[in-house]
């Protein structure tokens, strides 16, 4: 079967829908993906998928830009006519979609979260959600990463509740997130945290800042991490000069963009993140897996994933005083209650939100389509 999954750019593909395009590869079918060509083309290429690249402004709010992203679309989809089309991130969701069902390509599509538009409502709000309804009106499946965005779409109309579905997340690789020990000659005063992202403010980047300046009084030993691209394209990025006036007045480390988190992971003592709204936060799940307890705001997505005192510790969204405060909860904790929270953790994501369950959820999803075409 001939199978087209897009996606803001290639990176977003590689990172967290890999695990799905290799399965989808190993089954036989053809794959396409459609997607802005970066760094990770070649890597999508390398496990047997066909890239077609086209131009997405993802930060573009101009009606021609727009429309040629949907004209884009339409003739991949003319070349290539595939039978089921996967549609990842807005505009691949809206316009792919659109283009798709005007040539009666079964489509599917996920909402990996809602990001800016839904977090500082404006007119674009609107248009975003008209276009949302008009995109998902004959879709066969849309896929939600949490029951709180779900509920939304339903409850504004902007999709039938009965093609609905929720997954956890993109899931996680257990495999190659696996179990590791916190360093044991590491003093409790002196905990690593670390927070991986894009560095946006949406992600609560500054409010992680602000709470290292008054967890550091009491506690000056802590090291405060990010990890994670700068000058990304979105309304809320932070530059590169302001992290490096944060790490100036030495309040927080910047380690920089990797193409593996794991060993920073390995290496903290705890996983934070403090973001407005996800969907289901892939850098909380690769955290637990790891073992790490996780600080997360409690906001949707992030919620979904930590078991408050269990597995980690919720705080108040956009509130860099309760986050600071229960930093020093966990920083009061001792060696075994930390791992038995980072064990507790790794369990939640083995029961929860394997990868394979993830991915099986979309396998079963072409096979139904592959029944209603025959």
């Amino acid at each position: 079967m001939k199978i087209i999954l897009s996606a803001n750019t290639s990176w977003y593909l590689w990172n967290f829908r890999s695990g799905l395009l290799k399965r989808l590869v190993e089954s036989g079918h053809q794959v396409t993906v459609v997607c802005p060509l970066d760094e990770f083309s070649v890597d999508l290429e390398r496990i047997g998928c066909k890239v077609e690249t086209i131009l997405i402004q993802n930060k573009g709010k101009n009606i021609f830009s727009d429309l040629w992203v949907f004209f884009q679309y339409f003739e991949v989809f003319w070349k290539y006519k595939p039978s089921v089309y996967f549609g990842f991130t807005v505009k691949p969701f809206v316009y792919g979609s659109i283009a798709a069902q005007l040539l009666r390509i079964r489509t599917i599509g996920t909402i990996t979260g809602l990001g800016t538009t839904f977090i500082r409502p404006t007119w674009v709000t609107t248009m975003v959600k008209l276009l949302y309804r008009v995109s998902g009106k004959k879709m066969s499946r849309v896929f939600f990463q949490n029951h709180t965005d779900k509920n939304l779409f339903v409850d504004l109309n902007l999709i039938d509740r009965k093609k609905t579905e929720v997954v956890p997340g993109s899931g996680v690789d257990l495999d190659r997130f696996s179990f590791t020990k916190v360093i044991a000659n590491r003093s409790p005063d002196a905990a690593v945290f670390l927070l991986i992202g894009r560095m946006l403010r949406d992600k609560g980047v500054y409010e992680f800042v602000q709470s290292a300046l008054i967890v550091r009084n009491k506690y000056p030993a802590a090291r405060f991490q990010l990890l994670g691209p700068t000058e990304v394209d979105n309304e809320t990025a932070i530059t590169f000069s302001k992290i490096q006036e944060w790490v100036d007045r030495d309040i927080v480390e910047y380690l920089g963009e990797t193409r593996n988190v794991a060993p920073f992971i390995e290496y903290a003592d705890c996983v934070v993140l403090p973001s407005y709204r996800e969907g289901i936060p892939r850098t909380l799940l690769e955290g637990a897996a790891m073992g790490r307890p996780l600080l997360a705001a409690r906001s949707t997505g992030c919620e979904d994933v930590v078991d408050d005192k269990k597995t980690g510790f919720l705080f108040k969204p956009k509130s860099p005083e309760d986050l600071a405060a229960k930093i020093m909860n966990f920083i009061a904790l001792t060696r075994l209650e930390r791992h038995d929270m980072g064990k507790a953790g790794r369990k939640k994501i083995e029961e929860e939100f394997d990868e394979r369950l993830v991915i099986d959820k979309y396998l079963n999803a072409i096979e139904e389509d592959i029944i209603r075409i025959i």
